[in-house]
Order: C-alpha cells, then structure tokens, then sequence
C-alpha cells in the first residue's frame, strides 16, 4: 500500500445523509460503494483475484516479494501484527471453525456475498450509536480521532494481498462502521446505554432477536480473521462519551464480560483471557504428562467435591477439606471453532498466558468417560447446553485434537499434581482396607462355617447318643 498524506476533511465523505438514513458515498480512491444504506465493496483487479478465503497466504513467494521483503527495515518486522491470517495448513483440518457465516468484522472478509444482508444493519448501528452520543459527536469527529491512530490500527493486521487496495479514508472508515457495530451489538445485553432505542423484534439488536441470533453472531466475533483492534473500541468510546481512561476501560470490560484490567488487543483475547477471570502471566510448563483420573472416581473413592469459583486465579485443591474449587466453564456449539481460533491465535502470535487452553487441558484430566462429565456438570463445574453427556465428551474430544496435555501453565500443572498425588495416597489406602476387609470376610466366613459344622455334628452325635441311651 502507498503511503499517502492524512487526507483533508473534504476527502473524507460524511457517512449518513441530514434524514439520518445511512448513505456512504463513494470515494475514487476507496473502491467503496455505499447506496441505498447498504454499504458494498468493490474492488476491482488484482483485489477479487487475491481474495478468495481458500487462497493459501503462505505459499511460495514470487522473487519481487522475496527483494520486497529483504528491503523492509528491522522496525517494520518488529511490529506487533496481532489480527493474522489462519495459516491453510491450519485451516485444512476444519476451514469452517475460521470463516464467518453471518458478520465480517475488518477487512479480510469484507465484501463477501454471504455477509452482504448484515451491512445494513451496521449503517443502522451507526445511526443509533451517533444519536446516542452524550457528546453528539459528528462523524468527521470519529473519523478524525480514528485517523490519529492509523498506523497503529493498519500495523494491527498482517499485511497481505487483501489489504493492499484499502485507501486510509476507506479503511479508517472500515474501522470506524465494524467498531460501531461491534459496541452496539455487545450493548444490547446492557439496554443499549438504557434508551432501549431499538425495537424489541429487531433481528439483531433487539432483546428478542438478539436472543435467537447472539451465539451465531458471536461465533463469528470470536473468530481471528474476523477482529478490530481494541484501540478501534477505546477510541470510539472516548469521542462519544468524553470519559477518562479508566472510566472507559470499566465500561468496555463490561461490554466484554470481561474484568476490566484486562486489556486485550481484540475480542477474541479478551475473551481468552477473561473468560475465566484474571490471572498472572506464567509460562507454559513442559514435561511428562500426568495418567488421567476420573472425576467420577476422585468423588465416589476418594470422597472429593468440586466446588465451582469464578476465576482461574483463585482456583485451590484443599487437601484437608477434599475440595477442588474450579471456575465454572461454559461448553456449548460454538467451543470448538472458539477453541480452534484461540490455538492459532496462539500459534501465530506466540502468546502464552492463555488460561483457557491450560484450563481446558486441566479439565480433560478428569475426563475419561460420560460419567465423569456428568459428574463435572452435576457439581457446577461444566455448564451446557448441549442435548447430552456424550456431545460434551464429543467436543472435548475434538477441541485436544492437536494439543500437548503437558503444554500448560504452571498453575493447572500444579492442580493436577496434587490431586493426582491425593488420588495416589487415597486409592492406595482404599484399596489396602478393601483388600484386608475381603480377606477378613473370608476368614469370617470360613470359620462361621466350620463352626456351624461342628455345631450340626454335634447336634446329631448328641441326637445318637440319647437313642442309645
């Protein structure tokens, strides 16, 4: 992409006409075509050639790439890209849990025709997000602030081929729409500032609707090709309501669902991370992986209890007390594209605090059949709404496909250790009493019989000995 100049405000089309109905115009240098509130991309040339969603990114690159790349400075390789591309050998296993079926969210899958129905309702997001404005702030103003940030949010995603005929005007605009929705859209739950200023029938964001479509559309907003950088979110929210950072920060860790000292780069990592609440940072802990121990087992030989918490920093095995506390953990239809984006997001970006894959693991630990699900579910561990026991064994089973049990972090490898250490001491013991208590059964037997014997023999030796006598 060519570096251009920050363009003037006269470059940058205003985004809904005086009515309030949404109609972004179009821009010779943004390829975009906004009519009827639709908003519509086409890009033309080398753009629709390289964009196919099966294209393999990292495939063999032409010898100008190879110059290209060799000339790019040391800092330029530095730069944090934290929104990539699925690589396709990732991808070959399972490409649905990567693509999205209802919403793109940024540039990599924008434009796709099985996502078009959605665009108009963001240009509707827009509307009630400006009119709700305690600052009533203008477009141009969201625009303007977004574009003092354009390095930042361009330098968020891996620079390929897709991202080559975006302009900045039509990216900073990109930004500007998909971070709009995505607020309003997490917004519902909380009565969309209070106004409740959609309609409760709204497909989208109405309370109604919002429950029959939540999960598809969050399925897709979980997914790492399918992100805005969370400055896109910050950024907006301080136009729009003036709040201090912190105050912003609280606000967004609601949104979220998630506490708000954690500040993730996108959604899909604040929900790695705060799904199970906050922890420190640990490092992945690498060695033999423990033998698995029933849940089931722990409860009926051992006489332990799970006991649900809220986060994964206050999880505790207490030894006396026979009670494991772990965070409650939701396993639904959508664990497994969730659980398949975090591993890439993972692999990609190198990022190992993910709490939820070490806790994930920590879980398949006590998982061996369906009667240890339901043991799990019985005590508030797992919640569900899956039909039965046997899919929940199913998606765990899918979602450690192509994991390392050992790779976790040092607090699950530690939860583990002790309980399998416990499990060790009490089975033994258990065992040990069984075993004395079958032999003491079979020396009772035996001698209860052989005394019943010699008491049937002398009864008829005495029986005898009166018809003699």
């Amino acid at each position: 992409m060519e570096e251009d100049s920050t363009p003037d405000r006269a470059e940058i089309e205003e985004i809904a006409t005086p009515d309030g109905e949404e109609n972004l115009e179009p821009n010779e240098e943004d390829n975009l075509e906004y009519m009827d509130g639709s908003l519509q991309q086409h890009i033309a040339g080398d753009l629709a050639e390289n964009s196919t969603p099966d294209r393999d990114v990292y495939s063999t690159p032409s010898m100008d790439l190879i110059d290209a790349l060799i000339d790019i400075p040391p800092r330029e390789l530095e730069r944090p890209v934290q929104i990539s591309l699925v690589p396709s050998y990732v991808k070959k296993r399972n490409p649905d849990a990567y693509q999205p079926k209802m919403v793109s969210i940024g540039p990599y899958h924008y434009g796709k025709p099985q996502l078009q129905p959605m665009q108009s309702h963001k240009n509707r997001a827009v509307n009630h997000f400006l009119r709700r404005s305690p600052n009533m702030a203008t477009k141009q103003q969201y625009v303007d602030a977004l574009m003092l940030v354009y390095d930042q949010l361009w330098r968020s995603y891996e620079q390929v081929n897709q991202l080559g005929n975006w302009t900045r005007a039509g990216f900073i605009k990109l930004m500007m729409i998909d971070g709009i929705f995505l607020l309003e859209f997490l917004n519902v739950l909380h009565g969309n500032g209070n106004d409740n200023d959609y309609a409760d029938s709204d497909p989208i964001f109405g309370k109604r609707g919002h429950v029959l479509n939540y999960n598809h559309v969050m399925d897709d907003l979980l997914l790492l090709e399918n992100q805005v950088p969370y400055l896109v979110l910050s950024t907006l929210l301080t136009v729009s309501q003036g709040s201090a950072t912190e105050e912003m920060e609280n606000y967004l860790g609601r949104l979220m669902l998630a506490p708000a000292a954690i500040k993730g780069h996108h959604l899909l990592d604040v929900y790695s991370k705060g799904t199970l609440g906050r922890s420190e940072r640990q490092d992945p802990v690498m060695g033999e992986g423990a033998t698995k121990v029933s849940a089931a087992e722990l409860t009926k030989t051992c006489g332990m209890v799970f006991k649900a918490i809220a986060t994964y920093s206050d999880m505790k095995f207490r030894r006396r007390a026979k009670t494991l506390e772990l965070p409650t953990i939701i396993i639904d239809k959508g664990t497994i594209h969730r659980f398949n984006n975090l591993k890439a997001y993972q692999l990609l970006t190198g990022d190992t605090s993910m709490e939820l894959i070490s806790y994930i693991h920590l879980l398949n630990f006590f998982i061996l059949s369906v009667v240890d699900v339901n043991t799990l579910r019985s005590q508030g561990i797992i919640v569900s709404s899956l039909d039965s026991d046997e899919a929940i064994v199913t998606v765990m089973k899918e979602i450690m496909r192509d994991t390392m049990a050992e790779n976790i972090d040092e607090k699950s490898a530690g939860i583990i250790k002790l309980v399998r250490k416990f499990y060790d001491h009490k089975s033994f013991v258990y065992y040990c009493f069984a075993w004395f208590t079958t032999r003491w059964r079979l020396v009772i037997t035996v001698l209860g019989s052989t005394l019943f014997i010699l008491n049937f023999v002398e009864s008829v030796y005495s029986i005898r000995h009166y018809r003699d006598h």
